[in-house]
């Protein structure tokens, strides 16, 4: 029993320090009587001339010890970055959110493995490596391409994406170095060509919800698949550019149309041209960036070609078309009208 002041009381010092003559009392401790009575007039209590005075216990005997942490501190476990992950690095700092669509065997993980194993050699044109929050993944879906037997090439460089409907997407984070030392921060999603093709024929739309506050849309092409089955693919393309408008309306973000294995064809400019008509319709200027991530050793054109163009669009977009200056609209993305927001021409 002590004071405001870290003192021992008076009633520690009539009673307590002297004790008890039953062994269980535990008025020494408590300050209470066992007995129930005052430990002022208790018979049981010691007088002075049955014994030594007992000292108070210090401050430390008698203050509680910490409470342990909560849990163990522990290092990031760099892995994919979900919702969450992204929403509070937003807050923090200037983020460039891709969005990326694509059927299966598009090439959506192979530009992305592309992406990250030349910013690792330094061999990535116009850019540099600063910081990844997510190395572990991105180290994960590019050990195919680092697996070679004898020199030879491996069949496939990349793992197909599994992920399953439930979950929500996964977000890969890379912060790159301009020409102008200028740092971005680039959050880019490593997403099952399932996916798309759901959004496409069945219009499940609860995954692709994020679309919503990117700063960029990818629309992934394979070059051979428009180049053997010009028809199917085109018309594929558009209905996935229609599904993604509908998400993101009334904005216009910009659109970036990549077309990888650009080793294996010449880029068809009809068929180019009707997607970008199509994408016009909805108001998104399309841009065409043909890429091939991994090249074969005739094909003449050097592994990694156009990802730097790529990775330019995402930090230096094409400028959008001018929004309403403060628009009557519920929608989540309003927070981002002020940094879009360019004046009229």
């Amino acid at each position: 029993m002590r004071c405001h002041d870290g003192r021992p009381s008076i009633a520690w010092n009539l009673t307590v320090e002297r004790g008890c003559r039953k062994e269980e009392c535990t008025v020494q401790q408590t300050g209470k009587c066992a007995l129930s009575r005052d430990p002022n007039e208790c018979s049981e209590r010691l007088d002075e001339s049955e014994g030594a005075a007992i000292e108070p216990p210090s401050v430390l005997e008698t203050e509680s010890t910490l409470a342990p942490p909560p849990e163990k501190p522990k290092l990031p476990n760099s892995l994919t970055l979900d919702l969450d992950q992204i929403r509070s690095l937003g807050a923090s700092r200037q983020t460039t959110l891709v969005g990326v669509l694509g059927c299966p065997d598009s090439g959506k993980t192979a530009a992305l493995v592309s992406l990250y194993l030349l910013l690792a050699h330094n061999r990535l044109e116009g850019f540099r490596f600063a910081n990844s929050l997510t190395v572990m993944a991105l180290d994960e879906i590019s050990r195919g391409a680092r697996r070679w037997s004898e020199g030879a090439r491996p069949d496939q460089m990349t793992v197909h994406t599994e992920i399953s409907t439930e979950r929500g997407a996964g977000f890969m984070h890379l912060r790159v170095l301009d020409q102008r030392d200028r740092l971005c921060d680039l959050l880019v999603p490593d997403l099952p060509g399932e996916w798309s093709n759901s959004l496409v024929d069945e219009n499940r739309v609860e995954q692709w919800y994020f679309l919503k506050s990117a700063d960029v849309l990818c629309f992934f092409v394979d070059g051979r698949q428009l180049a053997s089955k010009r028809q199917s693919t085109v018309h594929r393309t558009k209905l996935l550019i229609q599904k993604a408008a509908a998400l993101v309306a009334p904005r216009t973000p910009p659109a970036i149309l990549v077309v990888s294995h650009r080793d294996a064809f010449e880029p068809n400019a009809t068929a180019l041209q009707q997607i970008i008509e199509e994408a016009a319709r909805y108001d998104l200027q399309i841009q065409v960036v043909p890429i091939a991530s991994f090249t074969k050793a005739d094909s003449g054109v050097q592994p990694g070609f156009g990802i730097g163009a790529l990775v330019e669009t995402w930090v230096n977009p094409s400028p959008p078309l001018p929004l309403e200056f403060w628009p009557d609209t519920d929608n989540s993305w309003c927070n981002r009208v002020m940094l879009r927001f360019r004046g009229r021409k």
